[in-house]
């Protein structure tokens, strides 16, 4: 029987630790490959949100008026019955007052129920706030009896400059002491182009119309 040559341990080490490194060494490249190849990969592209529609390009000409139509039918006009006070505004897209339009309240005493007019005394105490008079200050209009009125805005904000082209909401509030409260919010979009929108009627306020036209 041939004797096999004795192998020094060592040589044995050698080559186990030998085979272990190239093992590792082996998943090491293919771990630098994968980690190259992620990181080689293209990125997402981001979503892109949609653009909002732009306000047509212009301002209020004028030529132009909107007109604030209503009628207010009293549901009771016994002998206790208090003629309403009524306010016309308009706002702009992000809720800013840009103009009181129309105010009619009873004069002296009466000053006191104009608290009644919540909406308008907001619109009122933002537009006070940036330097402008009261409005209370500024209209001398009397009450008036149920019936059907109408305003007309010419288009300038408090400044007295033409507002943009653009969308805005249309206020008219009502209330009379002792009586009830309501008011109607109507959004419109103005620009070249006439238009006639009704409103949506809230107690004694009905017959809501916001008309915008060649001024006659």
């Amino acid at each position: 029987m041939t004797a096999k040559p004795d192998v020094p341990q060592h040589s044995l080490i050698s080559r186990r630790k030998l085979l272990a490194r190239t093992a590792f060494g082996g998943l090491g490249v293919f771990l630098a490959a994968t980690s190259t190849a992620t990181a080689a990969k293209p990125k997402k592209k981001p979503t892109t949100t949609r653009p909002t529609k732009a306000s047509p390009a212009g301002t209020f000409s004028t030529k132009q008026e909107l007109i604030v139509g209503w009628t207010f039918s009293a549901q009771d006009t016994g002998r206790r019955f208090h003629n309403p006070y009524v306010a016309v505004w308009v706002q702009d897209a992000e809720g800013v007052p840009v103009r009181i339009v129309h105010l009619e309240y009873q004069q002296d005493r009466g000053r006191k129920w104009l608290k009644d007019m919540k909406r308008w005394a907001r619109a009122d105490d933002i537009l006070i706030a940036v330097g402008k008079k009261s409005s209370s200050d500024t209209f001398t209009m009397a009450t008036r009896q149920p019936g059907s009125y109408s305003v007309a805005w010419d288009g300038l904000n408090a400044d007295g400059s033409p507002v943009p082209f653009g969308t805005y909401d249309v206020y008219v509030e009502a209330a009379r002491e002792k009586g009830p409260y309501q008011f109607v919010k109507t959004q419109v979009t103005i620009g070249e182009t006439p238009f006639v929108k009704p409103g949506t009627p809230s107690g004694e306020l009905t017959a809501i119309k916001i008309e915008l036209k060649a001024k006659s």
